[in-house]
């Protein structure tokens, strides 16, 4: 699990950041709540991190796709629009609608593959 061994989940909705916790504990994933306020230091640290789309504000998310020094592993949202789902898979980004324990199952076998 090398490039999880900092995973960070960036939301600012405190009930996904507990569930995501959970799920994390139960897949072996070790994980950071971080929030929009921790980029700079994400960044320095060229962390890797699962984004909550739906409770990150549209600049972080533009930010985040194209020109950060953060290394987007996976993201999850309702909203995220069917280009952008298409295209992030592509891009070597796990991506689903639901916070689930699927979701992260599959980060940890990206981690274990890598």
């Amino acid at each position: 699990m090398q490039w999880m061994k900092r995973l960070g989940y960036l939301t600012t909705d405190p009930l996904n950041a507990s569930e995501a916790e959970i799920l994390a504990h139960k897949c072996g994933v070790e994980l950071e709540i971080v929030e929009p306020r921790d980029l700079p230091r994400l960044e320095r640290d060229r962390a890797c991190v699962v984004v909550d789309w739906d409770f990150i504000p549209p600049d972080y998310q533009k930010r985040l796709l194209s020109g950060s020094d953060v290394r987007v592993v996976g993201v999850h949202g309702y909203n995220l629009e069917d280009s952008l789902a298409s295209f992030l898979p592509c891009r070597g980004i796990l991506c689903g609608q639901r916070l689930d324990v699927r979701f992260f199952r599959a980060l940890a076998d990206t981690a274990n593959a890598a």
